[in-house]
């Protein structure tokens, strides 16, 4: 049984700098705490089908995970899915203009799992993963309003 949740967060940027801000591999490291390198393996980034890879650091183990656009509508969104062992999280992304300089980044979630322990995450403990898509956009909103970066130095 899938996970599905929403999830959204208004960041006080105009749309087109908080979709560039997503778009930038080099700037991910500000708001996605953990993450190493962000490749891309195939295709033009950001063009559908394209793939990239993503690297994590998390606690004392590496965590890899593929990237695959799905659909590109950008500025209005786009779909991705991220897969990694026994995960496989597809998101549809909508970046909604709540005012010249406010925007509203909405997030659709669906998380599928393999594996007993993973289902068994899935199932008994769909907090956490609520839990680290909001901590996400939260550091997203606090590095694009204010450049506060969770990158370690």
């Amino acid at each position: 049984m899938p996970l599905r949740y929403s999830s959204e967060i208004t960041v006080a940027r105009p749309r087109d700098e908080v979709i560039a801000i997503v778009k930038d591999p080099a700037q991910s490291k500000h708001w996605m705490e953990g993450i190493v390198s962000a490749e891309p393996v195939s295709g033009e980034p950001w063009a559908k089908g394209s793939v990239s890879k993503l690297v994590f650091k998390m606690g004392k183990r590496d965590m890899v995970m593929e990237e695959t656009i799905l659909e590109n509508t950008l500025p209005e969104g786009y779909r991705c899915c991220y897969t990694t062992e026994g995960v496989r999280n597809e998101i549809e992304n909508r970046f909604v203009v709540v005012s010249e300089n406010e925007t509203r980044w909405e997030m659709d979630n669906v998380f599928e799992f393999e594996g007993f322990m993973m289902k068994m995450m899935g199932t008994l403990m769909p907090f956490m993963f609520k839990k680290q898509t909001m901590t996400y956009a939260r550091n997203f909103k606090a590095y694009a309003e204010n450049g506060t970066s969770v990158a370690k130095s």
